[in-house]
């Protein structure tokens, strides 16, 4: 059922089993995913059903990169949370993604993919994937389209599903509604997480409605699922009992801040023009919702020292084709823009860039249409890095600067390790061997390192990751391998900011394969 702060307000504390904070994927799904074994949750959501301004607004913070309206509009306060603007993007993190790398400082999780291998099937049914999985041979047979061949083992093909996407709130508010284990309470902005005097654990929520006024929520475990930003927020903000905020006396909280880092860079000249390069287009077989992307191996990545990464392919073909190129390209950015009636920094880019580029599978129509090969002249390579954990690059709050319920507000600064650079551009320049030894193509990289990192004009995936990362030891952790906040008995952390690394992948799958075994966790304990 719904409760709704801005129209009703209940007559005392709010009391549960276990209290999740957050109700976009990790949210929701813990809260179906206890539900099903008999357990009680509340589920505080700070906006209502859909994006409004006056929630919105209590994204603003500083970004030190200087982009007035990232944090605001990179992530959404309604139910369903950011999956309202999610693109869908799916694949599961690689099995390196979890190992520990000698050349990546403070890599390794303390659990491993075959940890999170169930997880990821029913993660899969829930963001409504194909079946097929992620086999790229399998992919091949229904596509009737074959991966890029080459010699060596320094390169792979990775396939991507596409979620259609699921909008969490829309496709599971008839369940929550409908649900007496689950209580959805709306327009309920968590301001402050309190202890126990002694601070071992948990002894409620205090939660502002939009009046401002706040009640009081009481639970035998809570769950922070706010995302990599708002996660920290709270914690740091909440400094009643611990000076530094909770789970921070070793200063690790907000630390560790990780995105995607993805631009344009380069492109290859294909040795025969026939190359056909479908596999890699998303939309170029109808009704597939999916792609390749090319990938370095462990082997190659440890080589050269490279972080983890992929690369899609944007053909341009002769003629028609090329004026018809890839009209989905920013079609998400551009339409969000105009749904929300905002401007985003980067409006402009998305603007000519969605008119610029006419949609991959239409020149493949088109060529079909006519009866002919397509004549491909060229690709451009779009790269999709890891970002390596740099405890410099962190969320902290602004205690002299509060939102309108009287918060700090947060503080970004993204900050990029150059190294990570460095290993891609060698990595790159091996992807170049690899390609001219195998006759596919000939391949630019447009970066001279001399330039510097601005060079790239490197965007950002809008995906925060690694603020509460896991580790066994507190000292290098904010959270155990079962997500628990050290130090505090009954306090726990969902969605990537738990992800000591954040691989090349979209993290939502992870996220969701993630909530599903920390809801088992806690929902087969004894209360």
């Amino acid at each position: 059922m719904f409760i709704d702060l801005g129209k009703e307000r209940p007559g005392g504390p709010l009391k549960t089993d276990i209290a999740v904070v957050g109700s976009g994927p990790a949210g929701l799904t813990i809260a179906r995913r206890l539900q099903s074994l008999g357990r009680d949750a509340l589920l505080l959501e700070s906006g209502t059903f859909g994006y409004t301004k006056r929630a919105q607004a209590l994204n603003d913070g500083d970004d030190a990169l200087g982009r007035t309206s990232y944090l605001r509009t990179s992530r959404v306060r309604a139910f369903g949370g950011t999956s309202f603007h999610w693109v869908g993007w799916c694949a599961p993190l690689d099995p390196v993604d979890f190992a520990e790398r000698a050349w990546i400082k403070h890599s390794g999780w303390p659990i491993s993919k075959a940890d999170l291998t169930s997880y990821y099937a029913a993660a899969s049914e829930i963001c409504e994937l194909d079946k097929l999985g992620f086999e790229v041979e399998r992919w091949a047979k229904l596509r009737k389209q074959q991966p890029l061949s080459w010699n060596g083992d320094e390169f792979s093909t990775a396939y991507f599903q596409l979620s259609p996407p699921t909008r969490f709130g829309k496709k599971y508010r008839p369940e929550v509604e409908a649900s007496r284990k689950i209580t959805a309470v709306l327009n309920a902005t968590v301001t402050a997480v309190r202890l126990e005097s002694n601070g071992a654990s948990c002894k409620g929520l205090s939660v502002a409605g939009p009046d401002g006024k706040t009640i009081e929520v009481q639970a035998r475990q809570y769950i922070l699922a706010c995302g990599g930003i708002e996660n920290a927020r709270l914690l740091l903000s909440s400094n009643d009992v611990q000076a530094n905020g909770i789970g921070n006396a070793n200063d690790l909280v907000g630390r560790f801040f990780m995105d995607h880092p993805e631009f344009f860079s380069g492109a290859m000249t294909p040795a025969d023009p026939k190359l056909d390069i479908g596999y890699y287009v998303y939309d170029s077989v109808p009704k597939i919702r999916g792609f390749g992307s090319i990938t370095p191996t462990p082997a190659l990545t440890q080589k050269v020292g490279s972080i983890n990464f992929n690369i899609d392919l944007k053909p341009h073909f002769e003629g028609m084709g090329n004026s018809l190129n890839t009209l989905k390209h920013n079609y998400w950015d551009l339409s969000l823009t105009l749904k929300r009636r905002e401007i985003l920094d980067n409006f402009g880019r998305n603007l000519s860039t969605f008119f610029s580029m006419v949609g991959n599978g239409a020149s493949y129509a088109w060529a079909s249409l006519l009866n002919r090969e397509q004549m491909l002249l060229y690709a451009d390579l779009r790269h999709h890095l890891e970002c390596s954990p740099n405890a410099d690059s962190r969320v902290t709050v602004n205690r002299h600067k509060k939102d309108r319920l009287g918060q700090p507000v947060a503080q970004l600064d993204w900050r990029i390790n150059a190294a990570d650079i460095d290993g891609w551009l060698r990595a790159q320049e091996a992807l170049a061997l690899t390609f001219e030894r195998a006759g596919i193509a000939r391949m630019r990289i447009d970066y001279e390192p001399s330039k510097g990192m601005k060079a790239l004009k490197i965007e950002s995936s809008c995906h925060h990751i690694g603020t509460t990362r896991m580790h066994p030891d507190p000292k290098q952790g904010v959270v155990d391998q079962n997500c628990r906040v050290h130090g505090i008995s009954n306090l726990h952390v969902a969605g990537s900011s738990v992800f000591p690394t954040s691989g090349h992948a979209n993290p939502t799958l992870t996220i969701v394969a993630l909530a599903l075994r920390l809801a088992d966790h806690l929902g087969r304990r004894v209360p």
